[in-house]
């Protein structure tokens, strides 16, 4: 099984979060995970290959092109979009997922964590 760890908002700069704390993370479990630094929105198969797993975490909301309204959240702006969950089972029908299931998280309502499968 192939994994592919990117985070290029953090791994690149501004002091967000560097990749040395995903390496430490990564170290003690013995995963076998691909890392690279590269922008989600500029993501190729052509380039980096195909992966097994792809997790999009913490990521819809930095989305430079999606239903920007104008107001960032928390004013950071970084934070442009907070899709709502039928908006996001929407888009991932749309880009091909035949079956997703969702879970609120317990400590904020306004956060969900998706599965999905192809």
């Amino acid at each position: 099984m192939r994994v592919l760890a990117t985070d290029h908002f953090c791994w690149s700069g501004d002091d967000r979060g560097k990749e040395a704390a995903f390496d430490l993370a990564r170290e003690p479990t013995g995963l076998v995970v691909d890392d690279d630094d590269i922008d989600p929105m500029k993501v190729d198969s052509a380039k980096i290959g195909k992966y097994d797993v792809a997790l999009f975490l913490g990521a819809s909301n930095h989305l430079k092109r999606a239903f920007y309204c104008g107001m960032e959240l928390n004013q950071d702006d970084s934070h442009r979009f907070s899709p709502i969950v039928p908006t996001v089972i929407g888009m991932l029908k749309t880009v091909g997922f035949r079956r997703s299931e969702h879970v609120l998280r317990p400590e904020s309502t306004a956060r969900a964590i998706f599965y999905a499968w192809k």
